[in-house]
């Protein structure tokens, strides 16, 4: 019996583009929801009551959260919203309430949704030779996002082919760090090359990206 193949949508396009990049693609899709999430919630919800309750609920952004609001240059969304969460919380101080979140932030639960469905759709396709394909050709997973994943992979063949490629991935940025290292020879004066951002790749690697940012130097 032909095997069904599940229609492919958004997410796995997102997916098959994201692994075209450099770096975690999980990273780069979880940081593009929460970009676009909070892009939304500034433009057009910050009137919905909706939105409202749920700021209220969570006493706003969470710290990285409210940094990236810095950089949306949406000031007045922002005071919109600050305004009336300032108010409601000095009405809670002088009545005597505990100001503790209820909820979570809106734009980490954004995150959240876009990490889990990502990761079930990535382990839905890796049997799809194109797909599977395109993820060896990347530089595979931060070590976060592939200890994730390979608690969700049921198939054994496919867990064996995502931690190989974490291996090979992971010896690969070894060989460049060492190559980086021994460039640092103040006897030996050197140009750098790929190798000049590696150690930038080696902390992405091992803790993961929340925000997008960050440059190359030596």
């Amino acid at each position: 019996m032909k095997r069904h193949t599940p229609e492919r949508h958004t997410t796995f396009f997102n997916l098959m583009d994201a692994m075209s990049e450099k770096g975690c693609p999980l990273c780069r899709l979880v940081a593009k929801a929460e970009h676009d999430a909070l892009d939304a919630l500034l433009y057009e919800n910050v009137n919905d009551p909706g939105i409202r309750e749920a700021m209220s609920a969570s006493l706003g952004f969470c710290p990285a959260h409210a940094e990236l609001a810095t950089h949306m240059s949406d000031a007045f969304g922002i005071a919109l919203i600050y305004e009336a969460l300032c108010r409601e919380a000095a009405g809670r101080i002088t009545g005597g309430l505990a100001l503790e979140a209820a909820k979570p932030c809106l734009i980490c639960q954004a995150a959240v949704d876009a990490e889990d469905r990502s990761m079930a759709e990535f382990c839905l396709r890796m049997g799809e030779p194109d797909f599977r394909e395109r993820f060896l050709a990347s530089e595979g997973f931060c070590l976060p996002h592939f200890q994730k994943v390979c608690t969700l992979i049921r198939d054994k063949a496919t867990g064996g082919i995502v931690r190989d490629h974490e291996a090979a991935t992971l010896l690969a940025l070894a060989d460049e760090l060492r190559v980086f290292i021994d460039k640092h020879d103040y006897k030996k004066p050197a140009t750098f090359g790929a190798e000049a951002s590696a150690w930038l790749r080696a902390l992405e690697k091992f803790s993961g990206k929340e925000l997008d940012g960050g440059s190359s130097a030596r």
